[in-house]
């Protein structure tokens, strides 16, 4: 085989190389990330604002718990679902929890009980609030 042949064997090899990672670089770029992985959200949720609510309010349904105000209700049609999560008193993660209710349906902030039966937990921490058309929890689950 020709001496040139080989440089051009060669050559033609390094284009379609060098052809093939920018069309690899160009069809997979690499993308930044920069928030949160959300864990589940359906097609219809709809993330909503909160705050926290009055601290004198009693617990109505669990042994532990505490108020949110949720801000714009009256936009969900079936149910709030509130994610959060529950830690001991040197903030160790115990569990995380999820608690689906119906929605207030109001304009203004509506206060919602959110708390467990468990009492091996120091500390909530609320997540996310979404509108749902999950099934209804009167607990939190595991």
């Amino acid at each position: 085989m020709p001496t040139w042949w080989k440089f051009g064997f060669v050559a033609s090899l390094l284009v379609m190389v060098g052809g093939l990672a920018v069309h690899v670089g160009i069809a997979k770029p690499e993308v930044e990330v920069t928030h949160d992985v959300v864990m589940w959200a359906g097609e219809n949720d709809q993330t909503l604002s909160w705050g926290w609510g009055p601290e004198e309010l009693p617990c109505d349904i669990f042994e532990s718990c505490l108020y949110i105000e949720v801000h714009h209700t009256d936009s969900c049609d079936k149910q709030l679902r509130i994610e959060f999560r529950l830690t001991d008193a040197d903030d160790n993660f115990v569990a995380s929890k999820e608690l689906v209710v119906e929605s207030p349906q109001k304009s203004e902030p509506a206060p919602i009980e959110i708390g467990d039966n468990e009492n091996d937990f120091e500390f909530f921490h609320v997540g996310e609030v979404f509108c749902t058309a999950a099934p209804l929890s009167d607990t939190a689950d595991l």
